[in-house]
Parts: C-alpha cells; sequence; structure tokens
C-alpha cells in the first residue's frame, strides 16, 4: 500500500472506529436525546477486523452494507458484508469489486444501490464505479469518471438527486475536486471556491438545508478544523462558534430523528479522539421592508384582505418562512400577534437565500382583541437559517419555523 497508509490508521481501537464508527451513529440516530447512550453490539458473526473499511445504509432493505478495507500489515480486502440490525451475514456475489482500502461508498437514493468508487488496490489507486443491488455487484463504464483517487468524501444529495464526491488522494497527492453522479456518469464541477485540498474528511448531507458538508482532513500531514458546505453551485466556509479540534478519518451522519450532523471521534496529530459533536442552527436576519401601502403597518380594515409583506433575509445564510415568520406589534411595543390569524399564501416561496428579497402574500385577519389602529409587521425572532454552530454538548430544539 502507500507509503502514507500508515497515517491513516493503526492497530487497535482506532481501527473499529474507522471501520464501524458510522455504525454506532446509526445505531444511536434514532435514540431520544435523553436517552442518548453508546452500546457495544455483540452480533454472532462479524467480519475480520480491519480498518478504512467502506460502509453504507441501503435504505430500500433497511441494511447496512460494508466492502474491503485492509489489515494493520496493509493487506486489502475484497469481501462484502450485510448487518441487518441484529447480525452480520457475508454476501456471495457472482462478481465483486477487487480488494481496496479507503473506496467511498454512498447508497444512490433514486436508484436503489449503493455506489462505490475508487480506493486503493494492491496495483495502485482505483477510478472504477460499481453498484451494489443487495445481491450483485455490477461495474459501470461511465463516459467519464473522476481521476483515480482513495480517501475521498462522497454524500448523496437527496435534493439535487445526485451523489457528490469531492477531494482524495491519488498517485500525485491530495486532490480538491467536485464531481456528481447522476446513476450512469460522472460530471465534473466548477465552483466558485473549495476548500483547500485535503483527505480522509469527515463527510455527509444537511437534509435540512440541502447542503453537503464536509469538516477537517488531512493535508500535508497535518489535520484541519475547518467546515466547509456545497450547495451544489459552490462551496462556502462556515463560520461557527466553536468548533471541534482538528482531525482526519471522523465519523460523521445526519440524525434523522432532526436532521442534525452528528461527528464522532478522529484522529488528530497524535492519539485518537472520542469525542461527540452536533452542528446546530442559529438564527437567520429576516428584515420587513414593507406592506401593500409601502409601509409595515396594517389595520383592522385590512381584516380579510391579502396583505403583500416585502421581506430581505439581510443573514449571510438561507431563511425557511412560513406564516410564523412574522409577528404583529402595537404601537407600545407590546407583541399582539396572538389577535392576528394570519393565512399564508401557497404561492409564497418557502426558503430565501442571503441577501435575497421576496414579496409574501398573507391573508389577514384581526381579531376584536387585538389592537387598535395601525400595528407594525416584524419578523420572528425564531427565524432559523442555514448559520451554524458546532456544539459538543446537543440542546433539543428545532431547525425549521
Amino acid at each position: 500500500m502507500r507509503a502514507s497508509q500508515s497515517r491513516v490508521g493503526s492497530s487497535g481501537p482506532r481501527a473499529w472506529m474507522r471501520s464501524f464508527g458510522l455504525l454506532l451513529l446509526l445505531a444511536a440516530a434514532g435514540r431520544p436525546a435523553a436517552a442518548a447512550s453508546w452500546t457495544r453490539l455483540a452480533p454472532a458473526t462479524s467480519p475480520a477486523v480491519r480498518r478504512n473499511a467502506s460502509m453504507a445504509h441501503d435504505a430500500r432493505r433497511a441494511r447496512l452494507v460494508l466492502f474491503g478495507g485492509d489489515t494493520d500489515a496493509g493487506v486489502p480486502y475484497g469481501d462484502t458484508w450485510i448487518y441487518d440490525g441484529t447480525n452480520w451475514s457475508q454476501a456471495s456475489p457472482a462478481t465483486s469489486p477487487a480488494a481496496r482500502t479507503e473506496a467511498a461508498m454512498a447508497y444512490d437514493a433514486a436508484r436503489d444501490r449503493v455506489i462505490l468508487f475508487g480506493g486503493e488496490t494492491a496495483s495502485g489507486f482505483s477510478s472504477e464505479t460499481w453498484a451494489f443491488d443487495g445481491t450483485g455487484w455490477t461495474q459501470f463504464s461511465p463516459l467519464s469518471s473522476p481521476p483515480a483517487r482513495a480517501a475521498s468524501s462522497m454524500v448523496w444529495d437527496s435534493n439535487r438527486r445526485r451523489l457528490v464526491l469531492f477531494s482524495g488522494e491519488g498517485a500525485s497527492g491530495d486532490i480538491t475536486d467536485t464531481w456528481t453522479f447522476d446513476g450512469s456518469n460522472w460530471s465534473q464541477l466548477s465552483p466558485g471556491s473549495s476548500p483547500p485540498v485535503r483527505d480522509n474528511a469527515a463527510t455527509a448531507y444537511d437534509p435540512a438545508r440541502s447542503r453537503s458538508v464536509v469538516f477537517g482532513g488531512l493535508r500535508s500531514g497535518v489535520a484541519l478544523a475547518d467546515t466547509w458546505e456545497y450547495d451544489g453551485t459552490t462551496w462556502s466556509k462556515l463560520s461557527t462558534a466553536d468548533s471541534p479540534a482538528a482531525r482526519y478519518s471522523g465519523a460523521m451522519t445526519s440524525n434523522p430523528a432532526d436532521g442534525r450532523l452528528l461527528l464522532f471521534g478522529g484522529t488528530p496529530s497524535a492519539g485518537e479522539l472520542s469525542d461527540t459533536w452536533e452542528l446546530v442552527p442559529t438564527a437567520a436576519t429576516l428584515d420587513v421592508v414593507a406592506t401593500t401601502a409601502s409601509t409595515t403597518q396594517v389595520a383592522q380594515t385590512d381584516t380579510g384582505r391579502t396583505v403583500a409583506v416585502r421581506v430581505v433575509n439581510a443573514g449571510a445564510h438561507a431563511a425557511n418562512l412560513t406564516a410564523a415568520s412574522l409577528r404583529f406589534v402595537a404601537s407600545n411595543g407590546s407583541d399582539v400577534s396572538s389577535g392576528y390569524t394570519v393565512t399564508a399564501s401557497v404561492g409564497n416561496v418557502s426558503s430565501l437565500a442571503a441577501g435575497a428579497g421576496a414579496t409574501l402574500a398573507f391573508t389577514v385577519a384581526v381579531d376584536s382583541a387585538a389592537a387598535t389602529g395601525l400595528v407594525t409587521i416584524q419578523a420572528a425572532s425564531c427565524c432559523t437559517a442555514g448559520k451554524r454552530a458546532l456544539r459538543s454538548s446537543p440542546t433539543p430544539g428545532s431547525s425549521t419555523v
């Protein structure tokens, strides 16, 4: 294997973390926050001890699929294993990828199959694309493919129905390109900005905001601690209130209970980590510009009429919009939202990009107990956005207004 292989893993606890960290996160993800705990499972059969294996969750069949990896001596595996939540069983496909380590693997939900790309075989870095349908492996022959590599990051973008591949390590060193796979062919993207080169980054898809998120990784032997997100067009570096320590080979996935991302463990410059972090939302900045009458006020005479409200997202991140995004304030400063019934038009946009504006249509019914006179429409302080804060002590809460 390559000379740098020793930096990716070592024998002992890290081998388990690298190969099975995602499994542990998936097992814990569905549990209530108040009951969060780690449990070591004891299946009757298990794959041989290994590191740098590839694993993905087959959502349709409710199974985890594991392929390859290598021994502490750097000998690659070429076996396929299935985990059903209780036990591991080895699959016996008629055709299979060559033994390899550090391949990228993710589930293609649109076509119900697990996709594997690249990795490092005994012959060197690979640029092969394979699909596993729950029974057998099929090799693709796409018109174009990313350069051969290992230790890259790949996630399923459920909003754009594409797999997103980023970075990795090839024969000439670290790579910093972005590719998408549509089930048949690979396409290289040209984002306006990209994260610096790296490999072994923790990567997951954020379903709440339709973003692919990358944390950390390894560049020139140095562990990184930056957070980047890809919105389908370009990469943006996130500025977070707090952040995990620099690391590579961490395990990251989304929690299906609330859509937030969970990060566990990894390797800093020396030793191993066993900390758990959550990527959580912070507030957006949503400003109301004007209503139909070019003012931010409505009167009781507006009852039953449609009121057009111009809003602008003055924050640096996208904001989600609903009728609850607005509140009504009387001239004395008191919140009189309870005196109003607001029905949003079906034609309203549901989200607003940073710096963008939109006109929202609402039907306003004024309750008799509401304050008399003109009432100012303001943005509710609860409005959420894409800005995230990383923290190690998760707090329950919703990320949608």
